[in-house]
């Protein structure tokens, strides 16, 4: 019912589409079917060519870092890096 939705993402590419794994869909639910008004905050850190360099990093460094954070035990986490 919140008329934005303020959020991060896990990569970017060059022409602006998101990349994001996600745990339990609750970031891709609330973009898709949230407010109108969604801003994406992003560091340049995040930000790749292609779909492909996008979805790497999004694998190989978001992901394992907030499973590490929220000290989750699965392969993301203790690997560093998630698969399908």
């Amino acid at each position: 019912m919140a008329d934005y939705y303020l959020m991060s993402t896990n990569a970017i590419t060059m022409d602006g589409e998101l990349i994001n794994i996600d745990g339990n869909g609750n970031r891709i639910g609330a973009v898709i079917y949230g407010p109108t008004s969604v801003l994406v905050i992003a560091g340049m850190n995040k930000v790749e060519d292609t779909i492909e360099a996008a979805v790497t990093r999004a694998r190989t460094v978001a992901a394992p870092s907030n499973n590490q954070r929220f000290d989750n035990d699965n392969p993301c986490a203790i690997t560093g890096t998630c698969g399908n």
